[in-house]
């Protein structure tokens, strides 16, 4: 049987300044059902009104009657597997040992002079919207790089991550602190999917669903740069290169993260420091702000959580003393254990008080090809022609592509609000002084145990 392409983007986008803000508007269109066989078939005579993108909804969806559908319009619930929030508090601390498994692998492919950054929440939320459709060992494999047993239900998976990604589809009630994603998947317009499938995308990973006809591919490749373009206020564009998309392409899953929030205490502009990178010094430009933050240190590194004005979300910055102690944290064991407790950790073991804290400012942006890093983690089939089992979306899928992309930027920007510090000024002679002028790891983490992002800066001046 012939294999036909699936293909995951994660796009995530992450700012500590800017007033870029979100919104999603969506049109519906009805679409046929196979009442016998409760598959859905997504209407190949449909057409869309130049080149937007009409949103598919299970709400509109008829029978081939004629008949409206059976579904959660006319009062039906989805099952949702009942879950308590030690599951979804285990399951965080599983998803941190994913991201940073995933760190250490993609940083032994990334040049030692170059940067690192992506968003782990984004990628397993893409991971997850493809187990919901893999079956056998293709799910197995999924789960057993996400921490779980391979008999883990697929409905408990789910349900956590409708409970931990809610608030973020949702977005914030504080204009001031965006953490927003969205997600959108195309599939072709005659393909017959499982009516699970679309359930579960739309219900527990908030995903829009757009017919599309994939023998267009250039002008399909269009259309998904040009949402991608407009989600991200221009901010990335072409993320899919020509060529990645062609006509056995049957299912793109596109997501983004887009974060930006200020500075609890706002940094002030500092003059241009030195920072040792691993092939020499370089001179790049400082901030620095007297802040109250968790802080730690030991014979090591040092830790330090930097709030931002919410004061639930943190930059985390672990700073080693030496390149010998940054392979020591790096090591598989050390990684993941301390960030599967990071949010125990920067709530009861690191004291809060002020410090003196010079950081350099940096804009870091990388493309990754995420499967060639998760064949490392253990998930081989879903990668595989012949291997590959998603019988759970359609017939004869693979996954051919997982393209993820991540744009981060820090300064000292932050509101007027936020630099009220007299007396924190008042303190300065009186505070410990921390230099950031080495390399270091940093993550943006809620006190709930999310990842937004993850990286390394070896060089603030991108050179």
């Amino acid at each position: 049987m012939a294999k036909y392409f699936l293909i995951l983007v994660a796009l995530v986008m992450g700012y500590c300044r800017g007033n870029r803000i979100y919104t999603l508007t969506a049109s519906e269109f009805l679409n046929s059902r196979t009442q016998d066989t409760e598959i859905y078939v997504l209407d190949s005579n449909f057409t869309t009104n130049g080149d937007s993108d009409e949103i598919y909804t299970i709400e509109n969806a008829t029978s081939t009657t004629g008949e409206t559908a059976d579904t959660r319009s006319t009062g039906k619930e989805t099952h949702l597997e009942e879950i308590t929030m030690d599951d979804v508090d285990d399951f965080r601390g599983k998803l941190r040992r994913f991201a940073a498994n995933f760190y250490n692998q993609l940083r032994r492919v990334t040049d030692e002079n170059q940067n690192i950054v992506y968003s782990p929440i984004s990628i397993s939320h893409a991971l997850g919207m493809v187990n919901t459709g893999a079956r056998g060992n293709s799910s197995t494999q999924i789960k057993k790089s996400f921490q779980l047993e391979a008999d883990t239900k697929d409905s408990y998976i789910d349900a956590i991550f409708k409970n931990i990604t809610f608030k973020k589809f949702n977005g914030s009630l504080d204009l001031e602190i965006m953490k927003i994603m969205v997600a959108r998947s195309y599939i072709q317009s005659s393909l017959v999917v499982q009516p699970d499938f679309i359930d579960n995308i739309q219900d527990k990973y908030h995903s829009d669903v757009v017919s599309v006809d994939f023998d267009d591919s250039k002008n399909v490749t269009k259309r998904i740069n040009q949402w991608v373009e407009e989600e991200t206020q221009e901010l990335i564009k072409d993320l899919i290169a020509p060529g990645i998309i062609t006509p056995f392409t049957q299912v793109v899953l596109v997501n983004a993260l887009y974060f930006k929030a200020p500075w609890a205490t706002k940094f002030d502009e500092d003059t241009p420091r030195d920072f040792a990178t691993p092939s020499g010094k370089v001179t790049v430009p400082f901030m620095d702000a007297v802040i109250e933050c968790h802080h730690d240190e030991n014979d090591h590194y040092v830790q330090i959580a930097v709030p931002y004005k919410d004061d639930k979300t943190f930059f985390v910055i672990i700073l080693p003393h030496t390149a010998e102690h940054m392979k020591l944290f790096e090591s598989e064991e050390i990684i993941e254990e301390f960030f599967e407790g990071l949010p125990h950790r920067i709530s009861t073991g690191w004291g809060r008080r002020y410090i003196k804290l010079f950081l350099p400012k940096f804009s870091v942006d990388q493309s990754i090809k995420a499967d060639k890093i998760l064949k490392t983690m253990g998930v081989n089939d879903i990668f595989t022609e012949s291997l590959a089992n998603l019988t759970g979306i359609s017939e004869g899928l693979f996954v051919s592509d997982f393209v993820h992309k991540a744009k981060l930027s820090v300064d000292e920007r932050g509101t007027e609000a936020a630099a009220a510090s007299a007396a924190v000024m008042a303190r300065r002679s009186l505070v410990d002084e921390v230099f950031v002028n080495r390399p270091f790891i940093f993550g943006i983490v809620e006190t709930e145990g999310d990842i937004l992002f993850m990286g390394k800066i070896v060089n603030p001046s991108g050179k």
